[in-house]
């Protein structure tokens, strides 16, 4: 549980914070939000933000990132197809 407190830490600073560079440099800890990790594998499908609603919220973010600051996100959105997640990129 600890895993997705600190994941959704992770997604709550990157909402709040309008920074341009503080948004673009967020874009890697997002990535590593909604990966499989060693402590949550067992836990939640081995996914770091179980539910549907918080990784939508994700990339909803990413896309916003993308389209506002002209930062390529598509290619993350389109890696965590792989890991069971269908979201269009």
């Amino acid at each position: 549980m600890q895993v997705e407190s600190y994941a959704r830490e992770i997604c709550g600073i990157s909402l709040t914070n309008a920074n341009v560079s503080a948004r673009i440099n967020a874009v890697e800890p997002l990535r590593l939000c909604m990966l499989p990790s060693l402590t949550c594998v067992n836990w939640a499908g081995g996914r770091c933000l179980p539910a549907h609603a918080q990784r939508e919220s994700v990339v909803n973010l990413l896309r916003s990132i993308q389209i506002e600051h002209s930062w390529p996100c598509d290619s993350v959105i389109a890696s965590w197809n792989g890991f069971g997640f269908l979201f269009d990129a």
